[in-house]
C-alpha cells in the first residue's frame, strides 16, 4: 500500500468521531526503520484476519506484518 493510498483510506474513515478515538500511529525503530499501527475498530475491516507475513527484500529492506 502506498502512502497516498493510506491517506485516502484514513480520510474515508474520518467521520467526526473515529479519528479522535482510533487512527494510525507511526514510530521509529532502532535498526533503522519505522513501524505503523492501524486501528481497524469501527471500520469495514475490523473483523478481518491479518496473517503474519515477512517479506525480505534485502538485509535492510523488509516488511513484517504482525497481528
Amino acid at each position: 500500500m502506498s502512502v497516498s493510498a493510506l491517506e485516502r483510506w484514513h480520510a474515508s474513515q474520518c467521520n467526526g468521531n473515529w479519528e479522535h478515538s482510533y487512527s494510525i500511529r507511526t514510530d521509529t525503530l532502532d535498526n533503522p526503520g519505522w513501524s505503523i499501527q492501524i486501528d481497524l475498530r469501527d471500520t469495514r475491516k475490523q473483523d478481518c484476519c491479518v496473517e503474519r507475513t515477512r517479506l525480505d527484500r534485502t538485509e535492510n529492506d523488509w516488511i513484517q506484518i504482525l497481528d
